[in-house]
């Protein structure tokens, strides 16, 4: 469905050349179908489904699947590691201490 173009108005003149065009959409559509269709739009290639073979979907769900138990075995073993070492974390501890790790490691792999 094509969208109407406007242009952009500044201080009751209409835009110089150089200004891009701006679209306005009246979507009217429920909320919930905005948020799904930025959620596809973001975390899926561009085209899909039609432009990534039949079993994309599903190894993206077990991808993020396999993130999210790794974030949280992280935060576990370190939440783990620093009761052994005789301190008595909570889970924010641990998270915040999972996070100081990884951002040291990322700057080990900078320099």
């Amino acid at each position: 469905m094509p969208l109407p173009s406007t242009c952009l108005v500044l201080n009751g003149e209409e835009e110089p050349e150089s200004f891009s065009k701006v679209k306005v959409l009246n979507d009217s559509r429920p909320v919930i179908h905005k948020i799904s269709e930025s959620l596809v739009d973001t975390f899926l290639p561009s085209g899909y489904p039609h432009s990534v073979n039949e079993g994309y979907l599903r190894y993206t769900q077990f991808r993020a699947l396999q993130h999210f138990s790794s974030a949280a075995l992280s935060v576990l073993s370190t939440q783990s590691l620093l009761y052994a070492a005789g301190l008595r974390p909570t889970p924010a501890q641990a998270t915040a201490t999972s996070w100081i790790h990884l951002r040291m490691e990322c700057s080990m792999w900078e320099s």
